[in-house]
């Protein structure tokens, strides 16, 4: 109240400001180095939706407000010059004055890694990123602000999938890609009891390519149509495939036993857990793998009720 307050006077000075953030994922060659701008938007943006194309429809400032960049494995900050965050300041109690839209920061195209932060909603995977102020009102104080980010946020990857081959499942985080596995049940008699279905999923590990932490798990969920990758059946619940070497496993008797009272049988999605927060790449040995054992395995144990 009282920063607020001396806004109004006219008798607030920002000195200094920076921002911060605490990677928490890596992906790439960890030993080159990373560099980026940061730009001011100029228009108003969503974050739901907000894709590659609303990316390049982006309205922002060409200038990099970006300075004294430094980078390590713990921490990543960078310096704003004060006259422009007193701009942002002072847009809060004047209206008449340019409203703030954020900033867009974009990696250098010489960067050869990825570096993932906590967003604002993500405190439960560490610091999220933090605008500190040093403010100034004349003659009574010096204090610094720290402010979260608590509007939107939304990070955007950029990228076409690998072609891994027709053998093989691609899962790709970032860019989502997700696969589909549908087994032949039809010889479980209709309305049997599953007691236990155990599936397994082997990795190639020649053309997977993980982040840092690293992944450690699948979901699997029924389709609701074999034609639509998206489309999901949301009233049952979906099942965790855990990895363990190169092999990601798990028990999905709830998802079959819908299948055997009567659903249609329209595969199952797989997806990544992390495919929203990180750009692993996961390359499964699919049906058609040369290696019958590397092959996916589903093993059912039912109860026929006739």
């Amino acid at each position: 109240d009282s920063a607020f307050n001396a806004l109004s006077a006219d008798s607030l000075n920002v000195l200094s400001a920076w921002m911060e953030f605490q990677p928490v994922y890596t992906w790439g060659d960890s030993n080159s180095t990373f560099d980026f701008s940061a730009f001011q938007i100029n228009k108003y943006w969503q974050h739901n939706d907000f894709d590659s194309d609303s990316l390049s429809a982006l309205d922002f400032d060409n200038n990099n407000i970006a300075s004294q960049i430094q980078v390590s494995d713990s921490l990543i900050t960078f310096n704003i010059r004060p006259d422009i965050v007193q701009g942002w300041l002072n847009s809060r109690v004047d209206s008449t004055l340019p409203e703030h839209f954020g900033l867009l920061l974009k990696p250098s195209a010489s960067t050869d890694k990825i570096i993932g932060f906590p967003a604002s909603n993500g405190s439960q995977f560490g610091a999220v990123p933090t605008l500190k102020i040093v403010i100034e009102r004349p003659g009574e104080y010096v204090d610094t602000l720290e402010t979260t980010i608590i509007r939107e946020d939304v990070h955007v990857v950029e990228g076409i999938l690998p072609d891994v081959g027709t053998k093989n499942i691609l899962l790709q985080s970032g860019l989502l890609g997700r696969g589909m596995l549908k087994f032949d049940l039809t010889k479980i008699p209709a309305n049997s009891v599953i007691n236990k279905a155990n599936l397994f999923v082997d990795v190639d590990s020649s053309l997977t390519e993980y982040g840092n932490p690293i992944l450690d798990s699948l979901e699997i969920a029924l389709f609701t149509d074999s034609s639509d990758l998206q489309v999901v059946d949301s009233t049952i619940a979906p099942r965790y495939l855990l990895r363990n070497g190169n092999v990601f496993s798990g028990e999905i008797h709830t998802l079959l036993q819908v299948l055997v009272n009567g659903n249609d049988n329209n595969g199952f999605r797989l997806k990544l857990t992390n495919e929203e927060r990180a750009v692993d790449r996961l390359v499964l040995n699919g049906s058609t793998a040369v290696d019958t054992a590397n092959r996916p395995k589903l093993i059912i144990t039912y109860t026929s009720t006739k």
